[in-house]
């Protein structure tokens, strides 16, 4: 994949605060790529990825809305329940190549960016990381997801901790990324953080000749 400025991949478990993290570089001149927001736009309606899902193999019609997308409430009714983990990595394998497709496009075609930030919950088990020129996790104790969640979704506190267990623990991103930050609610802490490792993959960009 060619690309013109810096690659950074944001992960991390669901209220962690990645999307907060990752405004900041939003607002020095990052192009920012939430996955999340891609993969809602790309079933929402009638999509070749909303056909794929729906198809009887997969997760059958009774997922679609009336306009032909994915009804996501239905949809995570299926693969969020208990003993549903086949279930959920079909849809990762479907969705994640649509997800990767739209990604890389916007990268290749970037112009008058520093740099590109992905913003992927999924960033190691869908091989993004690859891409990326420096991987970081943010991390934040459960409770405090809990409460994020809660606040921001509109669910029940039964169906997020059902979502929440379904994810990998803490030490499968810290493990695996470059960068650990430690989201404790302070978003000065936050933003530190944030303009520290903007500050060094300018510098890695200015080596390199960018």
């Amino acid at each position: 994949m060619k690309k013109s400025g810096f690659v950074l991949g944001v992960t991390g478990p669901s209220g962690s605060g990645k999307s907060v993290f990752c405004s900041f570089f939003a607002k020095h001149n990052c192009l920012l790529l939430d996955c999340d927001e891609i993969y809602h736009r790309l079933i929402d309606g009638d999509t070749a990825c909303s056909r794929e899902l729906s198809l009887p193999e997969n997760f059958g019609p009774g997922i679609l809305d009336e306009r032909g997308g994915v009804d996501r409430k239905k949809l995570g009714a299926v693969v969020f329940s208990p003993g549903a983990e086949e279930k959920l990595a079909l849809l990762n394998r479907i969705s994640h190549r649509y997800v990767k497709k739209s990604v890389y496009g916007r990268i290749r075609r970037m112009r008058g960016y520093d740099g590109a930030v992905i913003d992927a919950p999924l960033l190691f088990q869908a091989g993004v990381e690859k891409q990326c020129d420096l991987t970081v996790a943010v991390i934040a104790p459960k409770e405090i997801r809990t409460s994020r969640l809660l606040a921001r979704d509109g669910i029940d506190r039964a169906s997020i901790e059902r979502r929440l267990d379904s994810a990998p623990d803490d030490s499968y991103y810290v493990s695996r990324a470059d960068v650990t930050v430690v989201n404790d609610g302070s978003p000065e802490t936050l933003e530190k953080a944030a303009a520290g490792i903007l500050e060094k993959l300018r510098s890695i960009d200015e080596r390199i000749g960018k």
